[in-house]
């Protein structure tokens, strides 16, 4: 039981024979006892049992949330109860984040490829520049700045 529990081996050998030192002996014995199918198969089960304890399906969490949206409304939370019904939604699948990139070429490389550092004040001016007209800032009046 104490292994399914996460005990160590020769914790669970000590806890369970009581034996009289505590010497390699007790991790030789822990090893093979094991080793026996008898030990290792009801192992397995006692660890079965606890994982199904903690066993959580997608529709009881679903679930369990809406109940605590509901418990915060009723208690004038808005702001739990809105954030339990984002949860919900995004478990659900109702919510996508969406993730936008561009590339820039710079000097014939990719800007993903670039090492910013490394580039000379006229190469950085020129990629801050590709860079907002990609993304469509206005980057007018903005100066590079480096430190000599």
């Amino acid at each position: 039981m104490n292994v399914a529990k996460g005990k160590t081996l020769a914790d669970s050998y000590r806890a369970g024979y009581s034996p009289k030192n505590n010497s390699k002996t007790v991790y030789a014995a822990a090893g093979r006892l094991i080793k026996t199918e008898r030990v290792s198969r009801r192992i397995a089960e006692l660890r079965a049992l606890q994982i199904k304890k903690v066993e959580i399906t997608l529709e009881e969490h679903i679930n369990k949330l809406g109940q605590l949206s509901d418990q915060a409304a009723a208690k004038d939370q808005y702001s739990a109860a809105i954030n339990g019904e984002m949860l919900r939604g995004k478990v659900s699948g109702l919510y996508v984040d969406k993730v936008e990139t561009k590339n820039i070429n710079l000097n014939g490389s990719l800007a993903s490829e670039i090492k910013l550092s490394r580039l000379t004040d006229d190469e950085l001016a020129e990629y801050i520049r590709l860079t907002a007209k990609a993304s469509d800032d206005s980057m007018e009046g903005m100066k590079v700045v480096t430190d000599a």
